[in-house]
C-alpha cells in the first residue's frame, strides 16, 4: 500500500500526528476556519476520510472534500493566490473564489412552508363529521326464550317437523304462521 502524503500548503507533513497538531493550532482561532480537503486524482478516498476524521478530532467544526481541480491548473481561472501559513494543501475556506460549503436552505424552507399550508388547509376538512340518527339500544334483556324447531329430511325425502312427518303443503302452512 503506498504511503499517503499530506501537505500543509506546500510542506510535506511527516505523519497524521503532525497534521493533528497543526489542526489543533488553527481550531482555536476565532472565527474558526473551514477546512476544504483536496486530493489529486490518484488519492484513495480512505486517505481523504482519515484526514477529515483527523480534522474532527482536532476540533474543526466544518470540513469538506473538494473535488474540483487545483485553481493553478485550470486555464479558465486566474492563477492561485500566494499561500499563507493558515492555508493547507487541503485549503481552508474564506476567499471569494472558494466553493460554498453551506447548504442552501431556501428550497427546503419553501417545501416545508408548502407542506404546512397544505396541512392547515386539510385539517378542517378532516374534522367535519356527518351526523347520523342511530337507533338507541335498549338494555332490557328479552325474557322470552326463542322457539326451536327441528326440521329433518330423511334419505327418502320424508320431512319431519319436530319429529312428526308432514307433507309439503302442511310445511308451507307452518312457515306462514
Amino acid at each position: 500500500m503506498p504511503r499517503e502524503n499530506v501537505f500543509w500548503n506546500t510542506a510535506l507533513l511527516p505523519s497524521q500526528e503532525a497534521l493533528l497538531e497543526r489542526i489543533k493550532q488553527i481550531a482555536v482561532l476565532d472565527p474558526q476556519p473551514e477546512i476544504h480537503v483536496r486530493g489529486d486524482r490518484n488519492t484513495a478516498y480512505e486517505h481523504i476520510g482519515r484526514v477529515i476524521v483527523t480534522c474532527q478530532r482536532g476540533g474543526i467544526q466544518r470540513s469538506g472534500f473538494i473535488t474540483e481541480p487545483d485553481r493553478a491548473l485550470r486555464a479558465d481561472r486566474r492563477p492561485a493566490e500566494p499561500e499563507d501559513d493558515t492555508r493547507m494543501g487541503m485549503s481552508i475556506g474564506g476567499g471569494d473564489d472558494e466553493p460554498m460549503m453551506d447548504i442552501n436552505m431556501t428550497p427546503l424552507i419553501d417545501v416545508m412552508l408548502v407542506l404546512l399550508i397544505m396541512f392547515i388547509i386539510t385539517i378542517p376538512v378532516m374534522t367535519h363529521a356527518v351526523k347520523l340518527d342511530m337507533p338507541r339500544a335498549t338494555n332490557a334483556p328479552s325474557l322470552s326464550q326463542p322457539v326451536v324447531i327441528n326440521l329433518e329430511i330423511d334419505f327418502d325425502g320424508t320431512v319431519l317437523w319436530n319429529g312428526t312427518p308432514v307433507d309439503i303443503e302442511a310445511l308451507e302452512g307452518y312457515f306462514r304462521r
